[in-house]
């Protein structure tokens, strides 16, 4: 059903349902302290008078989002969310008994129990990954499991020896001789030049349960890695740029981190370019 946050949305909903004699099953938004989408909670009363002129809107549910519940430093502020919502709420369900609501996201859900309403809306940690990492909070997340991976093939290993230089600028030099392996994944499909390395200090992927580090620029559609201490290594082969199997796996969070963002957008960028043979 759709989220409503304005009076507008609410009349043009009504017309339709009218017309099709459908009612139209509607979630009431209100901005609690977000100040993005949403009625604002001291019009609530409002919405109500507004509602009971739509013979062709049922509201079913009343929702919010919380803005700081990741920051465990911004605890009263999602308190002072949660009283605004239960405020909303309270009017609301003056007129329609038994409404449901729904606030808490992830970090929601796992610091503030007490937000629990009927509704619930996990967003990042459904992929398995901790709303509170790097924080004091952290260990509230730790039991979630990744659930995403995302890889791309090897297309060819060669050897570079000490001195040599690899990808666009030579900003990596072998400080050694090293083998390399080229992967087919670059900035066109979200694997971020930020990932480029001068000292192959930073990204890596994983390969054959090894970590390889990224060496050099990434470029539009490869990127080279280190994978001289992993032995085997041939073309054709996967390369996790995100995920895996096992402890080494590469998390989001720390691709993230590596990538300089966080693992929201690391979630709806990478991968966006699948190839399918034909």
């Amino acid at each position: 059903f759709p989220l409503v946050y304005s009076s507008d949305q609410l009349r043009r909903l009504d017309e339709a349902a009218n017309k099709l004699s459908i009612p139209a099953r509607v979630a009431i938004k209100f901005d609690t302290g977000m100040g993005r989408l949403g009625f604002g909670v001291d019009d609530a009363a409002k919405v109500v008078e507004t509602l009971a002129g739509l013979s062709g809107v049922e509201p079913v549910l009343v929702a919010s989002h919380l803005a700081t519940a990741d920051d465990p430093a911004e605890r009263e502020y999602v308190l002072d969310q949660a009283a605004r919502f239960d405020q909303a709420a309270s009017v609301l369900r003056q007129a329609y008994p038994g409404l449901a609501g729904s606030l808490a996201n992830s970090a929601g859900l796992l610091g503030y129990p007490e937000l629990r309403h009927e509704g619930q809306r996990p967003g990042i940690a459904m992929y398995g990954a901790n709303p509170f990492y790097g924080t004091s909070l952290e260990r509230l997340g730790r039991d979630l499991q990744p659930a995403m991976d995302v890889t791309a093939p090897i297309l060819q290993v060669h050897g570079l020896a000490q001195g040599e230089s690899v990808s666009y600028g030579r900003i990596f030099a072998a400080s050694r001789d090293m083998r390399v392996a080229v992967v087919a994944a670059g900035y066109a499909d979200a694997y971020s030049r930020h990932l480029s390395s001068t000292d192959g200090l930073g990204a890596q992927m994983l390969v054959k349960g090894e970590r390889a580090p990224v060496i050099g620029r990434v470029c539009m559609q490869m990127t080279a890695i280190d994978v001289t201490h992993i032995p085997g290594v041939e073309p054709g082969e996967r390369a996790f740029l995100l995920g895996g199997e096992g402890d080494n796996a590469v998390r989001p969070e720390e691709l993230a981190q590596w990538w300089g963002t966080i693992p929201y957008e690391v979630f709806c960028l990478l991968g966006q370019n699948p190839k399918s043979p034909i």
